[in-house]
């Protein structure tokens, strides 16, 4: 549903880009992405001389805005200090690796060392192998082995930022199916290497009672084996953005599509309607605030550090000077600091 919505909706509009002296552009992203991930490295920052960067394959309350502009700097830029952890970031569902690129870059230049997950677009295919349980049809899935395939992948970013930097320890830096993902990587992998996880538009809770769960009983799984912030010694924070309001679709909103003149009334968005339509079949409510995929209401867990920034769009695919995501260079620096 998310990445329906995402491509259907929210076409890119990015304008192309160099990446590492390579075209980048929306489509180019998508022919990359087919191609299984490889190290890469990062631009070096121009504040200092430093190694080139591998990449890797590589409630409380929703209604406050917490919007961060202090910085080490002055200037409004966070910057990574001596001590701060190697970032291992994991993909959202239907993204790539390759996505996050200008992102990283966005990190590198502020001294964080960033390894992303090895994901590519057709690897969320492999999540049809839950349909062959009848867990699925029930509404009562596992997340594993379903959801396996991703576990291995994370443990392998964690693997390489640890044995590129150093570090003892990673902060986890989730984009949203990779919030809920994490979870479950903590619950059966553990909390050793993990001291932070930072989530990003991560849709947390589980739908209440007849909706339907888009992801089959494994969110309320996971939800019910690990509530809220559950692991004592990892740092949760869970950013969410305040970008769109949807619509319900009812009849009294069907009547007013079509006044007497047969025109669409003025109060009438067709895209709060098709927004609403996605936040309802993750939170059972139309009318929210979200991101534009993931309402706020269920980007939070109960006893984590909550961050709802306003104006901020869900993903990197179809963000633009006007509809910045998480990751932009204009909302990157109201959020960071949880980092350091």
């Amino acid at each position: 549903a998310y990445s329906l919505v995402q491509s259907v909706l929210f076409p890119s509009t990015c304008p192309p880009r160099s990446v590492r002296g390579a075209s980048f552009s929306g489509m180019a992203s998508l022919a990359r992405s087919a191609a299984p991930s490889k190290p890469t490295t990062s631009r070096a920052s121009p504040a200092a001389t430093r190694p080139r960067l591998n990449h890797g394959h590589s409630r409380a309350n929703p209604s406050i805005f917490c919007v961060c502009r202090s910085s080490s700097t002055g200037s409004g830029v966070i910057v990574a200090t001596e001590t701060t952890r190697p970032v291992v970031i994991l993909p959202g569902l239907g993204n790539a690796s390759t996505d996050y690129e200008p992102f990283m870059d966005l990190l590198a230049e502020r001294g964080f060392k960033s390894f992303v997950a090895p994901v590519r677009r057709w690897d969320w295919l492999r999540n049809i192998e839950g349909l062959r349980r009848a867990e699925y049809w029930k509404g009562t899935l596992q997340p594993l082995p379903t959801v396996e395939w991703y576990m291995k992948r994370i443990d392998s970013a964690i693997q390489e930022a640890l044995e590129g930097t150093q570090a003892k320890k990673v902060s986890l830096v989730a984009h949203s199916a990779g919030g809920w993902m994490s979870r479950v990587y903590l619950l059966n992998y553990g909390t050793e290497n993990v001291a932070q996880l930072l989530s990003l538009g991560s849709p947390h809770n589980p739908p209440p009672e007849g909706v339907i769960d888009q992801t089959r009983g494994i969110l309320g799984n996971v939800t019910a084996a690990a509530p809220g912030a559950f692991h004592g010694d990892v740092d949760y924070v869970c950013v969410n953005g305040h970008y769109s309001r949807g619509q319900d679709i009812t009849l009294e909103t069907l009547r007013g599509w079509l006044g007497s003149d047969n025109k669409v009334g003025d109060d009438v968005d067709i895209q709060d309607m098709v927004v609403g339509l996605g936040y309802k079949q993750v939170c059972g409510n139309a009318d929210v605030w979200g991101d534009g995929i993931t309402p706020e209401v269920t980007g939070s867990l109960e006893g984590a550090k909550n961050v709802v920034l306003p104006g901020v769009y869900h993903s990197p695919l179809g963000a633009a000077e006007d509809r910045p995501w998480y990751g932009s260079e204009a909302i990157l620096d109201q959020w960071l600091h949880h980092l350091i």
